[in-house]
């Protein structure tokens, strides 16, 4: 597919930088060192996306021209017509928040509230298209594993104590203050596993098309230290997800792909290693994390506890929910046992589970739409990896989907970050685009003449965005 589209062309190379930049990016000397800095730099990227493609567009009539094309295309349970739908309950349940200020920006720490989200999906639409040739997305891929292995290398020098980076400190286990769980440029040893579960499949994926030994040598070199990295953060819904990933992509790489033995032989490796994670076999704080593995104590009893709170809570307001981030406010009313606060005393703003976070941030209705939402995506995942196209795109097919089982597997037991959440939305860019091969893309609604209302909407959305959000990290930058 010929991308002729300046706006596309630009969208490639911005996304190739955020799955570089939100990864690595953090502010040592900021309040919240992390996360919120990837988000406010996330949504001030989707806003200069955004302004770009209006301006592109050129004038209204081509705007309402694309959208009546794109409406006309789209299935009424399809991926994209949910996507809305999913956009409109949030928004309801924003509206009828217990707190709808935090729902609409999301907490100060966290930033997952309306905004983030309706950024989340711009960000898919605006992708659309854009990494639909081979080529594109092995860069792509390329950029996703050289990254996890500069993330994963970083990990391990925590682990053994070469932190060179000031006001950064790794946590450590409750039960053993002596082990050491990294945080990388993630920020929390779990957000730093469930990122690592999920670009394993990609990995992989370079590692079945290198042609040369050399190449080989070097990303199963990445490989391993991903691995390694996944299994210093002590993670244990990180080393499920990477787990569930793995078994995943094995299976149907024999299943339907032409089978390379030294492929087979790295996943079969890798898929024992993580299951060998489990059993505390490699030392290192892994054998005391195991001894967390129980319902009566430990971080399990205390998830347990707000899992059981959740489920009860949820009858009050069962159709939208109380509200987007409002769990925190819910959770000030809940009664702590001693044993759990000898555990763990703060207070909990996730219930650390999807379907429950779902359940309280937007009820039933979101909940069925988000769990529809994934049944298509792997319909039209299944669509294509067993639609007899070329097995390049089979297997990038494949592995986004893998990449998908991951995540679903993991945020069972914790929950969303924007660097997990923005590969979420590129394996479903991936799929959507290699389900079948496109015809070449209609540029016919591409104006020539910039008109002064499309001028001053993009300029708005331009200005708002990067103003907004570059004064948000410098607030940040300047807490106390």
């Amino acid at each position: 597919m010929m991308i002729r589209s300046n706006s596309k062309r630009l969208f490639y190379f911005l996304t190739l930088g955020m799955a570089f930049v939100i990864p690595i990016v953090f502010n040592p000397f900021s309040f919240f060192r992390f996360e919120m800095d990837k988000i406010f730099l996330f949504r001030l990227l989707v806003s200069v996306m955004l302004a770009i493609w209006l301006i592109e567009r050129g004038s209204l009539k081509n705007f309402w021209v694309w959208c009546w094309q794109r409406t006309a295309v789209m299935d009424l349970f399809g991926v994209e017509t949910l996507q809305l739908a999913f956009v409109g309950v949030y928004g309801l349940s924003t509206i009828f928040s217990i707190a709808p200020a935090e729902s609409f920006w999301g907490l100060m720490d966290r930033g997952f509230g309306l905004v983030t989200v309706v950024s989340l999906i711009v960000f898919y639409w605006l992708l659309r298209g854009v990494f639909a040739e081979t080529r594109r997305a092995s860069a792509l891929v390329m950029v996703i594993v050289g990254t996890g292995f500069m993330v994963g290398l970083y990990a391990i020098l925590q682990k053994f104590g070469l932190e060179f980076i000031p006001g950064v400190h790794s946590e450590t286990l409750s039960i053993a203050r002596s082990v050491v769980r990294p945080i990388a440029t993630i920020g929390n040893p779990n957000y730093l596993g469930a990122y690592l579960a999920m670009i394993l499949p990609f990995g992989l994926l370079l590692f079945d098309g290198a042609k040369r030994i050399w190449q080989k040598v070097l990303i199963l070199i990445t490989i391993i230290v991903q691995l390694a990295a996944l299994y210093f953060t002590l993670s244990r819904a990180g080393w499920l997800g990477a787990f569930a990933g793995l078994l995943f992509f094995l299976f149907f790489y024999i299943y339907k792909l032409p089978r390379q033995r030294a492929t087979i032989f790295v996943v079969a490796v890798a898929l024992l290693s993580v299951g060998l994670f489990f059993s505390g076999v490699f030392g290192l704080g892994g054998d005391k994390r195991t001894q967390d593995l129980t319902f009566e104590g430990g971080s399990m009893y205390v998830r347990l506890q707000d899992f059981k709170y959740a489920a009860v809570k949820i009858i009050e307001r069962p159709i939208f929910g109380f509200g987007p981030e409002t769990y925190m406010f819910l959770s000030m009313d809940r009664i702590y046992t001693e044993k759990e606060l000898a555990i763990d005393d703060r207070l909990s703003d996730r219930v650390h589970n999807l379907l429950l976070d779902t359940l309280i941030n937007i009820g039933v209705v979101g909940l069925i739409v988000l769990i529809t939402i994934f049944v298509q995506l792997f319909r039209r995942a299944w669509r294509g990896f067993f639609s007899g196209q070329d097995v390049s795109r089979q297997i990038v097919i494949l592995t986004a989907a893998s990449a998908l089982v991951a995540y679903l597997v993991q945020v069972q037991f914790h929950f969303d970050t924007i660097v997990t959440s923005l590969l979420v939305i590129i394996c479903f860019v991936l799929i959507s685009d290699f389900e079948v091969k496109r015809a070449e893309e209609d540029v016919s609604s591409v104006s020539s003449k910039l008109t002064t209302p499309v001028a001053l909407l993009a300029g708005v959305v331009l200005v708002v965005g990067v103003v907004w959000h570059v004064g948000e990290m410098v607030v940040n930058a300047m807490l106390i």
